[in-house]
């Protein structure tokens, strides 16, 4: 995902490995309230256990619109991102 997302954005973009304590934390330390940083980190080590993995029809039953791949999506939505400095 990581490649994906730098080719649409045009530059690198890097993925840090990390277990979902060290996630927690990260966000924690950047001012995510606890219950919050719980969900996502929850959200995070599903992920990383490829419970997300499946495909399914649910946008298109809930939205009426196709599903597009993330590659399609990344592409439609990369914005120049302005660098302070």
């Amino acid at each position: 995902m990581a490649a994906i997302v730098g080719d649409a954005a045009g530059r690198p973009v890097r993925y840090q490995v990390m277990d979902p304590g060290e996630f927690r934390e990260a966000l924690l330390g950047g001012g995510t309230p606890g219950q919050v940083a719980d969900f996502y980190a929850a959200m995070y080590e599903g992920i990383r256990n490829d419970c997300a993995a499946d495909v399914t029809d649910d946008l298109q039953r809930i939205t009426g619109r196709p599903p597009v791949s993330f590659a399609d999506y990344a592409r439609a939505t990369a914005r120049p991102v302005a660098l302070n400095g």
